[in-house]
């Protein structure tokens, strides 16, 4: 297997979880079924997994070595054996996204906290495949809520001109999303805002090519805008996206974030958080 092979395979199974999509089906955890089914050697599926982890682990140990992180970790006030989940897309169904960092940030810095975490994020989903999702959600009844969604919605397929879900759909669709959240969550629902694409960088990836598919950067910028003016909670992370750092916050696919990415986010989420709990 060629290290280019390697680098592109790595690309796939970081972002595609057949084991979450498809749990219905047999052999959906077995690593022999989901090696071959992304094309490598079992042993090679397993130490590429590994290799997630340890980015993860490396990562929030990075975080935790800043003063403002850690003391954010050690003060945000959660109840007892709290459940926190997340619903979302690629961005969070990442095996090294913020909340697998934060998650092990928790792990390290408050292990007497016995927090469950619950990440049902799926690539690829949209505010509308989301009502699936929130079905999980519904039945975990989790203490705190995060959602970051909107960026496909923003996706086009082939030459048409409409997107997967019109703005209009969207408006609904939050809506919906926030009011069947806040009916389960215990405690806090909370969005995330989407920051949008690289466009041109899109359209050169090898991978999103194969889906004849690109992102409106606009749509998902009014998205973000039209989270920031609901009711609910929301953390802001458009900011972190902007300015001269912009391009090393994503992957070359234009699409998906660098591990230095996944790094900011989880920063100013633990601080958005530890805000929003600490004004209960």
């Amino acid at each position: 297997m060629s290290q280019d092979d390697l680098e592109k395979a790595k690309r796939i199974i970081r972002f595609f979880h057949p084991e979450k999509r498809f749990s219905f089906m047999s052999g959906a955890n077995d690593p022999a079924v989901l090696a071959a089914m992304f094309g490598v050697p079992q042993d090679t599926y397993l130490a590429i997994r590994n290799e997630f982890e340890l980015n993860v682990n490396l990562a929030a140990r990075e975080l935790l070595n800043e003063p403002d992180y850690l003391k954010s970790i050690q003060q945000i006030p959660l109840v007892d054996n709290a459940t926190i989940a997340v619903i979302g897309d690629s961005l969070t169904d990442d095996y090294q996204s913020w909340f697998e960092i934060l998650q092990k940030s928790f792990q390290i810095a408050r292990p007497e906290a016995n927090i469950t975490w619950v990440n049902t994020a799926l690539s690829g989903d949209t505010t509308m495949q989301l009502f699936s999702t929130l079905t999980q959600i519904e039945a975990v009844k989790p203490d705190y809520l995060f959602c970051l969604i909107g960026t496909n919605d923003g996706r086009v397929h082939g030459d048409g001109k409409k997107s997967c879900t019109g703005f209009r759909e969207v408006i609904d669709n939050l809506s919906e999303i926030a009011t069947r959240a806040e009916s389960c969550v215990q405690k806090e629902f909370i969005w995330i805002t989407p920051v949008g694409v690289q466009e041109d960088w899109i359209k050169e990836d090898w991978l999103l090519n194969k889906f004849n598919a690109s992102w409106s950067h606009q749509q998902i910028l009014q998205t973000a805008e039209l989270i920031r003016t609901r009711p609910e909670k929301h953390i802001d992370i458009t900011e972190i996206f902007a300015g001269e750092r912009r391009d090393a916050m994503f992957l070359e696919d234009g699409l998906h974030w660098s591990l230095q990415g996944q790094k900011s986010v989880a920063r100013s989420v633990v601080t958005g958080f530890h805000r929003i709990l600490m004004q209960r």
